[in-house]
Order: C-alpha cells, then structure tokens, then sequence
C-alpha cells in the first residue's frame, strides 16, 4: 500500500515541480500565452493525489474497507429502524 501512495505522489506532483524550476531556471521556455493555464492545470494533478489518497487507503487495505463496510451495514440497520418507527408513528396518528 505504501509503494501504491508514493507512486501516485511522484506521479501526481513531479509534473508540476518540473514545470516549476524549468519556470525558475530559464522563464523563456515556459513562457508564453499558456503560462498560467499550464500552471493551474498542474497544480490540479498535483493536489489530485490528496483526493486519491482515501481512495487507496479503502481498496488497499482489508481493516479499513472491512470497517466502512461495516458502517454502511449499521446507517442501513438505522435508517430502516428510524423508518419504521416513522411509519408505525403515522399509523398511530
């Protein structure tokens, strides 16, 4: 699991952090009517590997997809309580 995080981390942010010191070392390559379009887009991918994160952690590890399953199981138990406990509330008005 901890290679897959890492992988998508350097795969996530090194674009960017290219772009960044090729911008620093020598602007004329980059420079241009794209600049900041480039910019922005790389800085999406880059902070995608935040929004991936939770992602992997649920399909990669057993503890952890096992108990959000399990949390599904108990809001679904609750919700059918609490709906029937309504129905049987109407019935009664």
């Amino acid at each position: 699991m901890l290679v897959a995080v890492v992988t998508v981390f350097a795969v996530a942010w090194t674009p960017f952090h290219l772009f960044s010191l090729i911008a620093e070392v020598n602007y004329d390559l980059v420079k241009g009517p794209h600049f900041k379009l480039m910019d922005a887009l790389l800085k999406v991918v880059a902070m995608s590997s935040s929004c991936i994160n939770p992602i992997l952690y649920a399909w990669l590890n057993d503890n952890y997809r096992n108990a959000f399953l399990n949390l599904i199981k108990v809001g679904y138990v609750l919700l059918y309580i609490l709906l029937s406990a309504n129905c049987i509330w109407l019935k009664l008005v």
